[in-house]
């Protein structure tokens, strides 16, 4: 464990101080959903099919953090992004999932939210956080038939509306002035790189978050034989 977790804060150091250094315009695949797609059927074996209802803003490598403060933040890479047809909810991808656990990612966006995370890697360890007053987690029947998945997690960025994104005054204006509401989403197969998702949600689509995390139902997709 003590391993798994140094490895986990190597990754997150280096991914994070990317995040607030300059944008590369590719990443790993061209900026379209289909080389999206086919990079995480071929990388993680999960196959991803565009949302119904939704429309795809062709916003790809966006950073993200949940404070504009690279010393007080963690941050991660999202896009393709989606806003839905009614405009009360934004969708966004992951750019790459990079840990086939994501609890303590989890724990360290909420940690930040909270005024706890006092430069990258270093938290205020003497405050400790109850996971589960802020995770919920949905395990079995619901979790398969969903995504073909073990576990989901759902919980909301305390304070919300400091989240941020990087680098897109487009974006990040969009998100300012209608969604102050984010919702983290993490799906999650033994075994398999977990798929962390943010939820983005106006004042009545908060309202309705259950119907817009149903429409990722079998939109994300575990199965072994993607990457074959």
């Amino acid at each position: 464990m003590k391993k798994y977790k140094l490895l986990l804060l190597s990754a997150t150091l280096l991914f994070s101080s990317y995040l607030f250094s300059q944008k590369q315009e590719k990443l790993f695949y061209e900026q379209n959903f289909s080389a999206f797609a086919e990079y995480f059927c071929n990388e993680y074996g999960i196959i991803c099919k565009e949302p119904q209802n939704f429309s795809d803003l062709n916003k790809y490598n966006m950073g993200w953090a949940v404070r504009d403060n690279p010393d007080k933040s963690c941050a991660f890479l999202f896009g393709p992004i989606y806003k839905s047809n009614d405009g009360e909810c934004l969708l966004a991808y992951p750019v790459k999932n990079l840990f086939s656990n994501l609890e303590i990612m989890i724990v360290n966006e909420i940690k930040s939210a909270l005024g706890l995370y006092n430069r990258f890697g270093h938290f205020n360890d003497t405050t400790r956080i109850e996971f589960y007053d802020y995770v919920s987690v949905v395990i079995g029947k619901k979790a398969r038939e969903m995504f073909n998945a073990d576990s989901i997690y759902l919980y909301d960025i305390p304070g919300g509306d400091s989240v941020v994104f990087l680098w897109n005054e487009e974006l990040e204006t969009m998100r300012k002035e209608k969604y102050p509401y984010c919702t983290g989403l993490v799906i999650c197969k033994e075994g398999k790189f977990g798929t962390p998702m943010k939820l983005f949600f106006s004042e009545k689509g908060k309202m309705r978050e259950d119907e817009y995390i149903e429409v990722l139902s079998k939109k994300i997709w575990y199965d072994d034989n993607c990457n074959k």
